[in-house]
């Protein structure tokens, strides 16, 4: 992508971004859209038109560390033994905050542990995983804004998967 398109891209783009950025972070909407124009200005040699699937995500990305830095809280309700699937489709991008009961404490050490995996997980992955569990993305619509056949995004979110579920087994045993 050159300099003017991605000038012309983000022109269009900036107030999507605050809106998708408000909707997480309130004030701070603003703040979060320039770094994220930033980062993709510094990732614009890598970047196709349309940039906005790229954008979101990054947006996205910036809001969650800022609201885990400011330490935002989501209760989140669990019971019994639940799958890491579901723990993770409940929990993706939330800091759990644990009353005294010790089942909640467990699920609430579970979802750390799963947060800090999904973490880790290559960009891809990371990217693939949040598009399809925290937006609740079709596996076309994932597959059209990033470019990728239906296929690859299959792939990719099933490694994703496959890769929390091995990391989160390995915690699990060393305890």
């Amino acid at each position: 992508m050159t300099d003017s398109e991605y000038m012309e891209e983000a022109a269009v783009l900036r107030p999507r971004l605050v809106g998708t950025a408000w909707q997480y972070v309130g004030d701070e909407a603003e703040d979060v859209v320039q770094d994220a124009m930033m980062k993709l200005w510094d990732m614009r040699c890598n970047l196709h038109c349309p940039m906005e699937p790229m954008a979101r995500v990054v947006v996205r990305n910036i809001c969650v560390d800022r609201l885990r830095r400011r330490n935002a809280v989501t209760v989140v309700p669990l019971a019994g033994d639940e799958g890491l699937a579901a723990v993770a489709d409940r929990c993706f991008s939330a800091t759990a905050v644990c009353s005294a009961a010790a089942a909640v404490d467990d699920s609430c050490e579970r979802v750390d542990r799963i947060m800090a995996i999904v973490d880790r997980l290559p960009d891809r992955q990371r990217t693939v995983l949040c598009m399809r569990h925290l937006d609740g993305m079709e596996m076309g619509d994932i597959a059209e804004q990033t470019g990728s056949s239906e296929e690859a995004v299959r792939k990719a979110l099933s490694r994703a998967r496959q890769a929390v579920r091995d990391r989160y087994r390995q915690m699990r045993n060393k305890r």
